[in-house]
C-alpha cells in the first residue's frame, strides 16, 4: 500500500487501526505523504504483530525523528525525505532553473510559471 494522500486536517490518522485490521496480512506500507497521515500506534502495532510485514518511510511524525524510536527497531526502511533525489532529478532541476533564468533574461516569463496573474503582465 502506498500512502500519498495530501496533508490536511481531514487526513490525519487516515491509515488507522481499523484500516490496518482490514488490510491483507503481510502488507507493506510505503508513506510518501506526510507522517501523521498514518496513525503511529496503528503502524507500530501492525509491525509488531507482523500484520504489517514492513514499512518504507520518508516522512515522519516529527523532525528530526529520534534514532532510538521503537518503530525503527521493526522492519522499516527510513529515508530523510529524499527518496526521489537522484543525479538525473538534480540535473533536471538545474536545467529547468537555467531555462527559467534565460527566459527572464529575454524578457519572457519562465516556462514553468504557475501564477496565472503573472502571465497577463
Amino acid at each position: 500500500m502506498v500512502v500519498a494522500a495530501p496533508a490536511s486536517a481531514d487526513n490525519v490518522g487516515l491509515v488507522n487501526a481499523a484500516m490496518v485490521a482490514r488490510m491483507k496480512r503481510g502488507v507493506f506500507i510505503v508513506n510518501i505523504a506526510r507522517g501523521p497521515v498514518i496513525d503511529y500506534d496503528a503502524l507500530l502495532d501492525g509491525l509488531r504483530s507482523s500484520h504489517i510485514a514492513g514499512a518504507g518511510l520518508d516522512v515522519f511524525w516529527r523532525e528530526p525523528f529520534p534514532a532510538d524510536d521503537p518503530l525503527l527497531a521493526q522492519n522499516v526502511i527510513a529515508t530523510p525525505h529524499i527518496g526521489g533525489v537522484t543525479v538525473a532529478s538534480l540535473e533536471g532541476i538545474g536545467a529547468r532553473a537555467a531555462a527559467g533564468i534565460e527566459a527572464l533574461r529575454r524578457g519572457e516569463l519562465p516556462p514553468n510559471c504557475v501564477n496565472p496573474a503573472a502571465r497577463s503582465l
